[in-house]
């Protein structure tokens, strides 16, 4: 029972250590990083070649457009000139009405002949410079007018005073038109007026229409004015549209006629034009 209770005596025990893996070894760079740093990378020649070509198909587009629209604008140019020349495209213009100014008019109001009514008579050449017949017109359309022609045609009259005897119905006088082509104007633009003088060609319708009968008797006429215009390119002036004309009707006596060389002088001069 003793023995029993007698302790064993303790032995001492060495402590276990547990074994650990070995870590791995970590093998050097082939290169250090400033060696990295200094290698080049590879160019994408690829993708640069893309966007090369995509600017380059860009540009094309841009010029194919500009080109197209270059042809576009010599076509249209092409085809106004060609309809200018067909007459496709005609001038438009039209006539100003202008009212008379009454005190301009009443240095030439006289006395009819064997009648108490005033009637407006010239008696000279010079009366008839003064006057300053005209008509004017406005460019009313899009084109450029670079050319005019006026013609001015007697259309009837009559001859009076003491001792004429008139014949019924009135005769008709065949006059040869006097015309006018005038192109030394300058242009006339759209909305711009034409202001066109008439004496010479009137002065010529008068004379035509003096026949030798009752050569010194006082004369009543009727005159028609036409105007044509032709515009840049055209190659004939047209009339104008719809066809309209102006009327001029006076008297005169014989007397108009008396300075010969004045006269002369007048028929040998153009029609003056004044653009505003």
């Amino acid at each position: 029972m003793g023995n029993r209770n007698r302790q064993r005596p303790k032995v001492a025990v060495a402590p276990q250590t547990v074994p650990q893996r070995a870590a791995p070894q970590q093998t050097a760079p082939s290169q250090t990083a400033s060696q990295q740093a200094a290698t080049p990378k590879p160019v994408p020649w690829a993708i640069l070649i893309s966007l090369l070509a995509v600017v380059v198909s860009i540009i094309s587009l841009c010029v194919s457009v500009h080109q197209a629209d270059i042809n576009q604008r010599q076509f249209e140019i092409s085809q106004r000139t060609q309809d200018r020349t067909s007459g496709k495209i005609r001038a438009q213009f039209a006539f100003v009405e202008e009212k008379s100014d009454p005190s301009s008019l009443r240095p030439f109001m006289r006395k009819e002949v064997g009648k108490e009514n005033d009637v407006f008579r010239l008696d000279s050449i010079d009366d008839l410079l003064r006057w300053q017949p005209h008509v004017s017109i406005r460019n009313t359309g899009d084109e450029i007018i670079d050319s005019l022609r006026i013609d001015v045609r007697y259309m009837f009259g009559r001859k009076y005073g003491f001792g004429v005897e008139q014949k019924m119905p009135i005769p008709i006088v065949a006059n040869e038109t006097s015309s006018s082509e005038i192109a030394t104007f300058g242009k006339l633009m759209p909305k711009q007026k034409a202001t066109i003088n008439l004496v010479p060609l009137l002065l010529d319708q008068m004379r035509q229409s003096s026949s030798e009968v009752y050569p010194d008797k006082d004369q009543e006429g009727q005159f028609m004015i036409q105007v044509y215009c032709r515009v840049v390119g055209a190659s004939a002036h047209d009339a104008m549209e719809p066809r309209k004309h102006m009327t001029l009707g006076f008297h005169w006596s014989q007397a108009v006629f008396a300075d010969h060389d004045k006269c002369e002088t007048i028929l040998n001069q153009q029609p003056y034009v004044i653009v505003e």
